[in-house]
């Protein structure tokens, strides 16, 4: 059986197993994303080694053919830091792992935390919306990526962890991030060459781009002479921008990010901006344009080198320097 067949075998087998796993509330949001369980999973199993997949497809096969639910394992192991009372309750009905299985677990889970954390700071965009790293920030309702990979390697075979511990060994000596391995194969199945195209190509979009990369004969490949001077104003403004984007950077200020930009292009690339801001970023933006300003949380006006207003959107508090002068000569 080739690697193709494999995983295509135990992506098969796997999602009839998901569609039994008996939700709290009924049926999953992700228990009706057949496509999207696919590509995830596919994208794992691709970073995995031959005997790796040989072994793990025995597991599956043999939990299939006994009744045993290797899905419903995994998710009630991840209940563990997640609801630990509802854990409790179902923790006698779980497989009792070895001390030497543990130990190989934890191995193999102090790899990937190192490897994913090295794969988020390289991909933010990627990986924002995705789980949280550590177990310190489960929830009820939100598992993290500490978590989830604990709770599947509780559900495999003594055999397959000894098998996953000596590859993760392996890759960890040779250089090998199988938490980026596995990004890379996510965008290529969404289209992308890698995570760094996908990255690139969602920043491109963000800063309103894509019309110009879509013209330019080589694509981002292009020559655009010494200084982008075979840009327009706005055009090397957009591409600034989306060297932002590229950034996870937690302070950004902007000097007349809009100012060479037509409104239908300010109004993209302001949305883009505010969603920065929604993600946590703090952003200190100076523009002559009031349709730039209207976004900040907080503004302030300057007239005459002196502020002449301030303004919070929040609370729609407001300063008028002629307003504060009118209340002074009244109070005398």
């Amino acid at each position: 059986m080739s690697r193709a067949e494999l995983i295509d075998t135990i992506v098969r087998i796997e999602w009839e197993d998901f569609l039994h796993v008996n939700n709290e509330g009924g049926v999953a949001s992700c228990q009706r994303r057949p496509d999207t369980f696919k590509i995830m999973r596919t994208s794992l199993l691709q970073t995995y080694s031959d005997e790796l997949l040989e072994s793990y497809l025995d597991d599956v096969s043999t939990a299939s053919a006994t009744g045993r639910s290797l899905m419903t394992e995994k998710y009630a192991w991840m209940m563990e830091n997640t609801d630990d009372t509802a854990f409790k309750q179902i923790a006698s009905q779980l497989p009792l792992l070895p001390y030497e299985v543990c130990e190989r677990i934890e191995h193999i889970v102090k790899f990937f935390l190192v490897w994913q954390a090295q794969a988020n700071v390289l991909f933010p965009r990627m990986a924002e919306g995705g789980r949280p790293l550590l177990s310190e920030d489960d929830k009820p309702d939100s598992t993290s990526f500490e978590s989830y990979l604990r709770g599947e390697l509780k559900s495999y075979s003594a055999r397959t962890i000894a098998i996953y511990e000596r590859y993760a060994i392996s890759c960890w000596h040779n250089g090998v991030n199988l938490a980026i391995a596995n990004m890379d194969n996510i965008a290529r199945h969404y289209g992308y060459a890698n995570a760094t195209d996908a990255e690139l190509l969602d920043a491109c979009r963000s800063a309103s781009l894509t019309t110009l990369i879509d013209r330019l004969p080589q694509g981002l490949d292009t020559p655009v002479a010494e200084l982008g001077d075979s840009l327009s104003g706005g055009e090397r403004q957009r591409i600034g921008l989306a060297r932002i984007f590229l950034n996870d950077a937690p302070f950004i200020l902007l000097d007349e990010p809009t100012s060479a930009l037509d409104a239908l292009n300010e109004a993209s690339v302001m949305q883009a901006i505010d969603e920065l801001k929604r993600r946590g970023k703090t952003i200190v933006l100076v523009s002559h344009r009031a349709s730039t300003c209207a976004f900040a949380d907080f503004s302030l006006s300057v007239e005459h080198g002196r502020l002449s207003q301030w303004r919070a959107r929040s609370t729609h508090r407001s300063w008028h320097a002629s307003a504060s002068a009118r209340l002074k000569w009244c109070r005398r």
